[in-house]
């Protein structure tokens, strides 16, 4: 089978096509434990990918990682969505 990249891959967002020991080493500790905690919830795959996607989103438009914003920065997204 082969193996496609996706933009979610640096996430390390499971599909059937990946392999999951390999996304796991290459992961940061902050998306390896987003990661299981979704997994921990049980949270369906598509969901953690809607989820992986919006943080991926949330961080190029500040331009930091995710581990570096805070809850200003949420609040700031949030106002933006609601104009």
């Amino acid at each position: 089978m082969e193996r496609k990249s996706s933009c979610l891959s640096g996430w390390g967002v499971r599909s059937p096509l990946s392999d999951k020991s390999f996304q796991m080493a290459e992961m940061s500790p902050l998306r390896r434990r987003v990661i299981e905690d979704m997994t921990i919830r049980n949270l369906l795959p598509a969901t953690q990918q809607s989820y992986v996607h919006a943080v991926s989103k949330f961080s190029r438009y500040f331009g930091r990682s995710p581990d570096r914003l805070g809850l200003e920065d949420v609040r700031v997204a949030l106002s933006l969505i609601r104009r």
